[in-house]
Parts: C-alpha cells; structure tokens; sequence
C-alpha cells in the first residue's frame, strides 16, 4: 500500500503544478507518464476508492495537453476511470445487500461523468479515441437492463444511450476498420498482426452489444453489410453474430437480413439498381444466397420469420408506387434479390404474401 501511496501522492502533485501552469520539462514529464502507468496497472485489481482520484483523472482526460504523452496519458486514465467504476459496482452489490440509495445516485453520477468524457472523446476523434470506443461498449453491457434483475435499487443505474452515442460508435468502427486502406502493404508482418487484432477487437466489442442486448438486433446491420467484402477478416465473427441473432429471436433476424440488403442496395448507383447483372446488383444477389441458410431447413418452424422477411421485402419494392402512374416501382429489382428466400416459404404462404 505505501507504494500506492507514493505514486498517487506524486500524481497529485504532478497535476497541481499543470493546474498551476507551472512549465515542466521532458524529464518530468516522462517521469508522470510512467507514474500514470504504474497506476493504471494497480486499478486492474486494486480498489482505488482510498486514494481518491477520480476528479483529478477526469481533470487529465478534459485538460491534458502535453502533445508527446497526451494519448498514452489519456488511454491510461480513462482505463482507471472505467476500472473504478466498476469496482464501485460491485461495492453496491458487496454480500449480497440491497445498496442505498445515495450510494447509487454516486454510482450513477460517476457513471454519468465517464460517458459525458467518453463521448466527447469519441465524436472528437481525440488522442485515446480506442479506449473511449472499447470502454462505451464495455459501459452499455454493464449498465444495461440486467444490472436491475436481482435488485430493484440498482434500476436507476440502467442506461439506454441515445442515437448519438451509438452513431459515434459506427462512425468509428467504419473509418477505423472498413475503410482502413492498404493493410497488406505494410512492410512490418508484426505491425500487420497487431492492427488486424485491433480491428478483431474492435468488431468483435460491436458485435459483443447486440449479442447481450445492449444493442437491438436491428443494429447488426452495420455488421452484416460488411459480410462479403470482409468475410475473409472477420467471417468467423460474422458468423457467430448471425447464429446468436437467430438464438434471440427469428423474426427480428429476418427483418435485420432485409435492412442489410436494402442498405446495399440504395447505396448502388441509380443505373444499377435496374440493371440484375451488372457486378453490384450480383454481389448482393450472393450475400442474399450466403444469409438464406440462416432460415435453416425447418420451414414450418420458421414460417413467420420467413414471412415477415418477404412482407418487408415487397412493401420496399413498391415503396412510393402510384397506380395512376405507368412507371414501375422504383424498388421493383429488389425482389430479384428476395427471391433468394423465397424457398424457404410454405405453399400457403406463398399466395398469404
């Protein structure tokens, strides 16, 4: 203990003098950093709440400036930020006793804090943008519903994040995995390994929030578009997504497969849409044959599933059709690529839709 006592004693002396705008040198500055490591290597399985830090740390993500250590600076305090957290946590649940209230409302305003930093953090593509990323999602499975199964008291920890958060975390996973460009021409094997197990990482986290309900299965979406074009990184996770979807529930499964193809689709060229053998309209042909399997080969079982999926598919084709109007539907080439499923229907159903 003396030694966490040593190193929180000189962090907080640390921070006094860049409260203080006292100039540092590089020496100095080294010497916090490795502090902050050593710190943050103790929250990993340490209750922190002694040494009270977690003003000064959420002080250091907002404010922290020194562009040479910034980003590892950052990293490490929003990791002990989230590690206290959850120790707080636990503390709540501690033998089994029902928590009181004012224990939970600073459970829930620390919570509160942490998002608000990590948010910011996250739509600003700031230095330690990852651990925002990996500790938001971490957060939403925390903090989701089953936070209150066992103990009414803790339904006020429960978080429903808005669009807003959830946009900043597809944002990030697009532009730091999808459209992450010339990976294979890496001169560095070693540095190839290490980005593709981020990437894994940061898929698998995405992947992790629709699994346990933290995300709807509607989400998977952003997923699922990806299915062809980054199979050969991320299949065994694709894959393993569609199977837990299907375990959650069937319906929604099918409805979330539609939604991928129609993302697909609108995002082809106008002129393509109308033209069934033209490269893009084929790739998403075969994307709807690679997804047909997931109905598997008990039709009757999954006959609403499959009927829902089809409804879906031709309400979209005839979205905006007019009869009056001698033009065919915008969306009509759509059910070229629907027909993919259609034998997985019953006969009955077949004429019911």
């Amino acid at each position: 203990m003396k030694l966490v006592d040593g190193i929180a004693a000189f962090i907080r002396t640390s921070l006094q003098k860049f409260d203080d705008d006292v100039e540092t040198g590089e020496e100095e500055e080294a010497l916090f950093l490795s502090y902050i490591k050593r710190m943050a290597a103790f929250s990993g399985f340490l209750d922190l709440r002694h040494w009270d830090l977690w003003d000064m740390l959420l002080k250091v993500v907002s404010n922290y400036d020194k562009e040479d250590s910034q980003r590892d600076v950052r990293e490490r305090c929003m990791q002990m930020l989230f590690m206290q957290l959850c120790f707080d946590v636990v503390a709540l649940r501690k033998d089994g006793e029902t928590p009181k209230a004012e224990q939970v409302r600073k459970v829930k305003k620390r919570r509160d804090q942490l998002i608000r930093i990590l948010s910011e953090v996250l739509s600003e593509e700031a230095s330690g943008v990852e651990q925002a990323y990996l500790s938001v999602c971490d957060l939403m499975t925390i903090f989701g519903c089953q936070i209150a199964i066992d103990c009414k008291a803790m339904e006020p920890l429960i978080w429903r994040p808005d669009e807003y958060v959830i946009g900043n975390l597809k944002v990030y996973l697009k532009v730091n995995v999808f459209e992450v460009e010339n990976l294979e021409e890496m001169a560095n094997q070693q540095e190839r390994i290490v980005m593709m197990h981020k990437m894994r990482q940061l898929v698998a986290q995405y992947a992790k929030l629709v699994i346990h309900g933290s995300l709807p299965i509607s989400d998977a979406c952003e997923l699922m578009r990806r299915y062809q074009s980054h199979f050969s990184d991320f299949g065994d996770i694709f894959k393993n997504l569609l199977s837990k979807c299907r375990e959650i529930d069937f319906v929604d499964t099918g409805l979330m497969i539609v939604e991928t193809l129609k993302i697909l689709y609108q995002e082809m060229e106008q002129s393509r849409q109308t033209d069934p053998v033209s490269e893009a309209f084929n790739s998403i042909r075969d994307l709807a044959k690679r997804l047909a399997p997931a109905f598997g080969g008990d039709y009757r079982k999954n006959r609403y599933a499959v009927t829902s999926l089809h409804k879906k598919t031709i309400d979209f084709a005839f979205e905006g059709f007019q009869k009056e109007n001698s033009s065919e539907p915008p969306n009509i080439y759509f059910l070229e690529i629907a027909i993919e499923f259609s034998n997985k229907l019953l006969a009955q159903d077949k004429l019911a839709v």
